[in-house]
């Protein structure tokens, strides 16, 4: 799909068609004075299965930080703090 470019002025007069063309899934330029100031998109919300893809992906990466990260040895998270190095 490619963007469409609309002058600030006629907005009000074809909003009803922009946010039709919105909701396929168009995005509209909004122009001042041939620049382009906003952008009227459809949400970019993910999906049920990308949010999924998402936490199944960060669960990962924190497990694999878990099996590499380097050891404390014999002190407690409490320990270091105590000594100052946390």
């Amino acid at each position: 799909m490619f963007n469409i470019r609309i002058d600030e002025t006629d907005i009000v007069a074809r909003l009803p068609r922009l946010l039709d063309m919105v909701e396929q899934g168009q995005t509209i330029v909004i122009m001042r004075c041939g620049h382009p100031i906003a952008e009227l998109a459809p949400p970019s919300h993910p999906t049920p299965e990308e949010r999924r893809a998402q936490g199944r992906a960060a669960v990962e990466a924190l497990e694999e930080y878990r099996r590499t990260a380097p050891s404390l040895g014999d002190l407690s998270i409490k320990e270091m703090i105590e000594e100052g190095r946390l």
